[in-house]
C-alpha cells in the first residue's frame, strides 16, 4: 500500500471488519506491507470488501493486493487485479496493476473468497 499521507482504510468480510492503517510512505509509488487481522465466525463463501474509511480525513491511497492466512491453513491472495472496483474515483493502474486513484470514500474494491474456516486471519 501506498499513501503520501497517512490514512486508513476497512476491511470487511460480511460478519467482521477491520481497520487498515495505512502510514504515509512518501509518496503514491512507494509500497509497504501493512498488517492487521479479521475474525471470521465461520468458514464460507464470502465478498470482501475495501473501502477508505469515511470517519477520518484520508488521502488517496494505492494498493497492490492483500493476502489473508486463515492460520495453518494457507494464504488466500487477494490480488488488485481480480478486484471488482465500485465507484468513478478508483481504477486499476500500472503493469502489475495496483488499486489507484482511489481518491472518493464511496469507492470499494471488492472480492468472492471461500474461507476454508472459522477464526482468526492476518492481513
Amino acid at each position: 500500500m501506498a499513501t503520501t499521507v497517512a490514512s486508513r482504510l476497512v476491511l470487511d468480510a460480511g460478519v467482521a471488519s477491520a481497520a487498515v492503517v495505512v502510514p504515509s510512505t512518501g509518496s503514491s509509488s512507494t509500497c509497504t506491507t501493512v498488517t492487521t487481522t479479521i475474525t471470521v465466525p465461520e468458514s464460507g463463501y464470502r465478498t470482501v470488501s475495501l473501502r477508505l474509511d469515511k470517519s477520518i480525513t484520508w488521502q488517496s491511497v494505492n494498493v497492490h493486493g492483500l493476502t489473508l492466512t486463515p492460520g495453518a491453513d494457507g494464504a488466500l491472495s487477494l490480488m488488485a487485479a481480480t478486484a471488482t472496483l465500485s465507484g468513478s474515483a478508483i481504477r486499476l493502474e500500472n503493469d502489475p496493476p495496483d488499486i489507484g486513484y482511489w481518491t472518493s470514500a464511496s469507492a470499494t474494491a471488492t472480492w468472492t473468497v471461500t474461507f476454508p474456516a472459522a477464526g482468526t486471519c492476518a492481513v
